[in-house]
């Protein structure tokens, strides 16, 4: 069964929202805040809820939490101890774009599950290689996660085909395809076997996904 993980619960606002809808996991932006704080912040250096807190408020309502590393490296640790401190490392997903110190946070959190995060295509590039960077990622995704010792893949939903899914499940890993607002992409990524998609409307998408059930 696919889940889902609501994107962007990076204010109390948005986190008490999604909780009252019945979100089960949501995904929270570990960024350097003004200060260079850890706060929560789709964006560095934009103003956001600190990470700690937020981490906390996700325990006490008995969420799972994806934590997409946007900080400096020399955050990480940090984000690794907030995790810790809220009671969260058996519930957490850590995941990033960019090289992070996975060793470091394999250590830190060893019953964590620990993702790499594919950067977007660009509009062009899923136009006119859309084939071909799928084909790419197919091949390179099971030795890339295998290298670093990871446990997810989050894919941009453009790069997720049937044979990649496959491919990650014959090793015993997970997919998650972000960022999927549409009902009709949903019913497609949920058909081929990804484990959960990343939605920005999660109530909407949970709909669109039991009506084709």
């Amino acid at each position: 069964m696919t889940e889902l993980v609501a994107h962007r619960a990076n204010t109390p606002q948005r986190l008490e929202e999604l909780v009252a809808g019945g979100a089960g996991w949501v995904e929270l932006d570990a960024a350097a805040g003004p200060e260079g704080e850890l706060a929560c912040a789709h964006e560095p250096g934009e103003a956001g809820a600190p990470l700690a807190a937020m981490l906390a408020a996700a325990a006490r309502a008995g969420l799972r939490v994806t934590v997409d590393l946007k900080c400096p490296p020399g955050l990480v640790t940090r984000a690794c101890e907030a995790i810790l401190a809220a009671g969260l490392e058996r519930r957490a997903l850590v995941c990033g774009h960019y090289e992070r110190p996975w060793d470091e946070i394999r250590r830190m959190l060893p019953a964590a599950l620990l993702g790499w995060s594919t950067p977007e295509p660009r509009r062009r590039d899923r136009i006119l290689r859309g084939e071909e960077l799928r084909r790419e990622l197919t091949a390179s995704a099971p030795g890339l996660l295998e290298a670093k010792g990871l446990d997810v893949l989050l894919a941009h939903h453009s790069l997720v085909s049937e044979p990649l899914v496959r491919a990650l499940h014959a090793d015993g890993k997970i997919v998650h395809a972000w960022t999927v607002d549409r009902a009709g992409r949903a019913r497609r990524l949920a058909r081929i076997g990804v484990d959960a998609i990343v939605t920005d409307r999660p109530r909407e998408i949970a709909a669109g996904l039991a009506r084709s059930s």
